[in-house]
């Protein structure tokens, strides 16, 4: 049957009793594989679900992965499953279904699931590799309205005058309310430069493409486009010391700071910036 068809069996069970949310099947079915599309054993499944089965209306259960990454819950009657897969050594990949909740009783919901041994929900895990010996720092740089400008020492992680990397904005107001109003923030490298990353493991710099200033503009205070903040990641080079690293730039326009969040590779000319493994 359709989705909007099922939805109304779902209204009319609900108006007979009020806790049939409650006591609908919760069968469940995964399968967690790598960055190579290779599934994982021995992964834990972490795994919670609304019942009325359990005094504190909450039932808890884990399962392991079995040799072809797949795993299963069956047997049980609920609403919500919350699903959390893990393994030591592995990264848990953000937009993989890392950690998701599922709906069993209303078809309406968009995270309901109609359980399908022949087509488990996937789970993406990251091998983590031997990685390499970093630098790393978190530094809040002052900038206000009187102090629009500051370098900073990336090498030594201070605030320096014979700082390589720039930072200057023009945060002319600090609104309460995150109101919109126009500023800007430039990152400007003396040497070497940056290069914007979406990844969310920025383990390996590029060899080239950077460029010298990177420019935040939110001038444009449309509310549909201004946004009170911004929190980006950029690759960095230093020629001189032949130095690759990452930076994680984070700011909001009504505050007089930015932090830096960054690591670069102990070892000159050394694009690996995954942390070693503890």
């Amino acid at each position: 049957m359709s989705r909007e068809e099922a939805t109304k069996i779902y209204v009319q069970r609900f108006n007979q009793d009020h806790h049939y949310d409650w006591k609908v099947p919760l069968n469940f079915y995964g399968k967690v594989i790598d960055e190579n599309n290779q599934p994982v054993a021995g992964a834990t499944a972490h795994m919670q679900w609304n019942t009325l089965d359990a005094p504190s209306g909450t039932s808890y259960g884990q399962t392991l992965s079995d040799g072809g990454g797949l795993f299963s819950l069956t047997g049980q009657r609920g609403k919500i499953l919350e699903v959390r897969v893990e393994k030591e050594g592995y990264y848990t990949v953000d937009g993989g279904a890392g950690s998701l909740a599922f709906e069993y009783a209303n078809p309406s919901s968009p995270n309901y699931n109609e359980p399908d041994p022949n087509n488990p929900v996937i789970f993406h895990l990251r091998s983590k590799g031997a990685g390499a010996k970093l630098f790393s720092k978190t530094l809040n740089v002052p900038l206000t309205t009187n102090h629009p400008q500051d370098r900073v020492n990336l090498m030594q992680g201070f605030i320096k005058p014979d700082g390589v990397l720039t930072i200057t904005t023009d945060k002319s107001k600090f609104l309460p309310g995150n109101q919109p109003f126009p500023w800007t923030m430039s990152l400007s490298m003396s040497e070497g430069g940056l290069v914007e990353t979406d990844d969310q493991f920025p383990f390996m710099a590029p060899a080239s493409g950077y460029t010298s200033t990177i420019n935040l503009d939110m001038t444009n205070t449309d509310p549909s486009v201004w946004q009170d903040g911004v929190k980006k990641t950029y690759y960095f080079y230093l020629p001189s010391t032949n130095t690759y690293g990452r930076i994680t730039v984070t700011t909001v326009s009504s505050l007089p700071f930015v932090t830096l969040n960054y690591a670069y590779n102990l070892a000159p000319g050394n694009r690996v910036l995954e942390p070693a493994s503890r």
